[in-house]
């Protein structure tokens, strides 16, 4: 998909992106809570194991950016 659609479909992105939908799977929800993360952010906050941590950490990253 990279040749094809640039270097955001690399095999690495595309991993990151379905663990980006499996740690986030309601995003509507998160995007009201932490608006002004980025996708950093959220990578970062992807490698914690916790469901309840994750949240935590993201909501303090919003909070204190």
């Amino acid at each position: 998909m990279s040749i094809e659609f640039g270097a955001n479909y690399s095999e690495r992105r595309l991993r990151d992106y379905r663990q980006f939908y499996l740690s986030f799977d309601d995003l509507p929800n998160w995007q009201s809570r932490v608006p002004n993360l980025t996708w950093t952010h959220f990578r970062r906050i992807m490698a914690v194991p916790h469901p309840d941590a994750r949240r935590w950490y993201a909501e303090e990253a919003s909070r204190e950016m």
